[in-house]
Protein backbone atom coordinates (compact mmCIF):
# COMPACT_ATOMS: atom_id res chain seq x y z
CA UNK A 1 0.00 0.00 0.00
CA UNK A 2 1.42 3.52 -0.69
CA UNK A 3 0.88 6.07 2.09
CA UNK A 4 0.76 9.88 -0.17
CA UNK A 5 1.84 12.69 2.47
CA UNK A 6 -0.07 14.83 0.49
CA UNK A 7 -3.76 16.17 0.31
CA UNK A 8 -3.44 16.88 -3.32
CA UNK A 9 -6.66 16.04 -5.42
CA UNK A 10 -4.51 15.82 -8.84
CA UNK A 11 -1.95 13.02 -7.01
CA UNK A 12 -5.16 11.06 -5.78
CA UNK A 13 -6.59 11.36 -8.52
CA UNK A 14 -3.41 10.22 -10.93
CA UNK A 15 -3.08 6.89 -7.63
CA UNK A 16 -6.66 5.86 -8.26
CA UNK A 17 -6.64 6.20 -12.31
CA UNK A 18 -3.55 3.89 -12.22
CA UNK A 19 -5.42 1.38 -9.85
CA UNK A 20 -3.10 1.83 -6.85
CA UNK A 21 -4.13 1.30 -3.65
CA UNK A 22 -3.55 4.13 -1.40
CA UNK A 23 -4.33 6.35 1.93
CA UNK A 24 -3.65 9.77 2.87
CA UNK A 25 -1.89 10.71 5.83
CA UNK A 26 -1.13 14.39 5.25
CA UNK A 27 1.90 16.02 7.67
CA UNK A 28 0.28 17.79 10.44
CA UNK A 29 2.78 20.48 9.87
CA UNK A 30 5.56 22.08 7.49
CA UNK A 31 8.88 19.84 7.84
CA UNK A 32 11.68 21.65 7.12
CA UNK A 33 15.41 20.23 6.33
CA UNK A 34 18.54 21.45 7.44
CA UNK A 35 20.22 22.09 4.14
CA UNK A 36 23.86 22.15 5.88
CA UNK A 37 23.09 19.02 6.81
CA UNK A 38 24.48 15.85 4.97
CA UNK A 39 21.00 13.94 3.15
CA UNK A 40 21.60 10.69 6.10
CA UNK A 41 21.88 12.85 8.88
CA UNK A 42 19.03 15.39 7.80
CA UNK A 43 16.93 11.88 7.20
CA UNK A 44 17.82 10.69 10.76
CA UNK A 45 16.88 14.26 12.21
CA UNK A 46 13.21 13.95 10.47
CA UNK A 47 13.01 9.72 11.30
CA UNK A 48 13.17 11.18 15.16
CA UNK A 49 11.26 14.31 15.23
CA UNK A 50 8.18 11.76 13.31
CA UNK A 51 8.88 9.29 15.68
CA UNK A 52 8.19 11.81 19.27
CA UNK A 53 4.86 12.86 17.56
Amino acid sequence: MIVLASKSPRRKEILKALGYDFMVCPALKDEVFDLSLGLDEALKRWLNQRRKR
